[in-house]
C-alpha cells in the first residue's frame, strides 16, 4: 500500500510538483529555480511537511529569507502545511 501525500490548500501547478518530486528524488539538496511568486514557498512547505508526517520526532527548520519575505512564510505555512503539523515561527 503507497502512502499517498495529498497538500494542503489550492492545487499545485505541475512544475511545483515536479519540484517537489526532484527535492524528495535529491533528499532534500535541491535549488528552486522558479520566477518570483510561482510556489517556491508551497513546494518548500510540502517537503516539511513530507519529513514531518514521515519523522517519529519534531523537525526544525531554519529559514532564511529578506525580512519583506518572513511574514509570508508564516502565513503561508497555515494555509500550506497540514493541520496535524504545529508550526512555531519566530522573527
Amino acid at each position: 500500500m503507497t502512502n499517498l501525500f495529498i497538500p494542503k490548500g489550492p492545487r499545485r501547478y505541475k512544475h511545483q510538483r515536479d519540484g517537489l518530486h526532484a527535492i524528495i528524488k535529491s533528499r532534500g539538496v535541491h535549488a528552486l529555480l522558479f520566477d518570483p511568486g510561482v510556489g517556491k514557498t508551497a513546494t518548500t512547505l510540502d517537503y516539511i511537511a513530507l519529513l514531518a508526517l514521515k519523522s517519529d520526532r519534531p523537525i526544525h527548520v531554519l529559514v532564511a529569507a529578506p525580512l519583506a519575505a518572513l511574514d509570508t512564510w508564516v502565513i503561508q505555512a497555515e494555509t500550506y502545511l497540514p493541520d496535524s503539523i504545529d508550526v512555531w515561527a519566530e522573527v
